[in-house]
């Protein structure tokens, strides 16, 4: 059985931890005992929500992995990104373990191994956390990208949060679709095991950036290469345009 030459940890990487996986509530709390509860201030509403959705392509990644790994290197595949993530439920013997969504968040915090399927879904207009094993495209709010397999670019961006259409190339953006509204902050989980959670505050010329307008620059990085492969962006109710 081939082995994905991958981190089982993404946080292992050594990227600019600032927008890393784990950055977010803690640094919150050490923020409020150094400075008062004043600082908390600091904290828009689109900072914690990249934080959570860091958190959680964090869980998703590793669920990802795993799969890879029984098989042969190949991440799971399907008609929709709720297919794909109904394959990890069953893959993993995910349960519904009836926690709310911040009670996740918390165990996330805690790096305990989440197996719930709640971890599937983010607070956004119409989308309802699943309650069951059994996923419907309302409790999804993440993309998938495939084919996908462990020669494929560290660059690829593998799970992220929905409502963006993406431009796999070179500096790919990705641009909000209608639905999204005015969302200020993403996460991403690429192939690398790099998970970025990031908001409109955060801007840097070669990092995802999110501008004004919603559009997220520099989604892809600069050196990926895709060697000719084309890449489908699945939402949870199926195959986006190209």
């Amino acid at each position: 059985m081939a082995e994905v030459s991958k981190p089982t940890d993404p946080l292992s990487r050594g990227f600019p931890w600032k927008h890393y996986c784990l950055w977010g509530l803690p640094i919150l709390f050490a923020f409020l005992v150094i400075f008062g509860p004043s600082a908390g201030s600091h904290w828009s509403s689109a900072m914690v929500s990249s934080s959570h959705a860091a958190r959680q392509a964090r869980a998703i990644s590793l669920l990802m992995f795993a799969y890879a790994n029984a098989h042969q290197g190949a991440y799971p595949t399907g008609t929709s990104s709720t297919e794909i993530f109904q394959k990890l439920i069953d893959e993993n013997h995910m349960t519904s373990s009836g926690k709310s969504y911040h009670e996740i968040i918390e165990d996330l915090i805690d790096n305990k191994e989440v197996r719930d399927p709640a971890i599937f879904w983010l607070d956004i207009p119409g989308k309802i956390m699943a309650t069951s094993t059994v996923l419907k495209p309302e409790n999804v709010c993440w993309d998938v990208t495939v084919p996908v397999d462990k020669n494929s670019p560290g660059e690829l961006p593998v799970v992220f949060v929905t409502g963006y259409k993406v431009t796999y190339a070179s500096r790919g953006t990705a641009i909000p679709l209608p639905k999204t509204g005015d969302r200020k902050w993403t996460a991403i989980f690429y192939e690398s095991g790099l998970c970025i959670g990031t908001s409109i505050e955060f801007g840097s010329p070669n990092e995802p950036s999110i501008q004004p307008d919603g559009t997220i620059i520099n989604f892809i990085a600069a050196n990926f290469d895709p060697a000719g492969k084309e890449y489908q962006q699945l939402t949870p109710d199926g195959p986006l345009a190209r």
